[in-house]
């Protein structure tokens, strides 16, 4: 659980935390992990992100 909510406030909140779950695309999502890869995050950090 504490990994999830470390993922949420270190990731997910700084991305999406002022939009509705409605709001939220596909290409939104996309978009997002391809920014998380440019910034170097590890493939393993990456897998973790898109389960949660």
């Amino acid at each position: 659980m504490h990994g999830y909510e470390t993922n949420i406030n270190a990731h997910f909140l700084p991305e999406f935390g002022n939009m509705q779950l409605s709001e939220i695309t596909a290409e939104s999502v996309q978009d997002f992990f391809n920014l998380k890869a440019k910034e170097g995050k590890a493939v393993q950090t990456l897998k973790n992100l898109k389960w949660g």
